[in-house]
């Protein structure tokens, strides 16, 4: 039987792996349109995508159907975690001390009594 002559009481959906569609065909999930996202966003960490391009890819990632929108997407981009993507270098971490206070000399320290308010 050809998938054009299906009777009216089959159930819908593929009914076997010659009525499959490609694989690119096939609608992405949300848990596929988030991995996609979050491939961007290292990529866009490493260097790889500036902040317009890694918004407009993004943006595309939500609006995706099928799985081969996704990987439209991400076609020009290595895997994650693909060689030569080194991590970004640790930044060190400095101290500084301020020693802050008014400047009196010994002497007019000295001289000075308990405070009292002004009159």
């Amino acid at each position: 039987m050809r998938a054009e002559q299906v009777p009216a009481d089959a159930p819908p959906g593929p009914r076997g792996p010659a009525d499959a569609p490609p694989a690119d065909a096939v609608r992405a999930s949300d848990a596929e349109r988030e991995a996609v996202v979050e491939w961007l966003r290292v990529a866009s960490v490493e260097g790889r995508l500036t902040f317009e391009e890694l918004t407009e890819r993004t943006e595309a990632a939500f609006l995706a159907v099928t799985r081969g929108d996704l990987e439209r997407i991400t076609t020009d981009l290595p895997g994650m975690g693909a060689p030569g993507a080194n991590p970004a270098p640790l930044q060190v971490q400095r101290r500084f001390t301020a020693i802050m206070g008014t400047a009196r000399s010994a002497s007019s320290a000295a001289s000075t009594s308990a405070w009292r308010p002004c009159r």
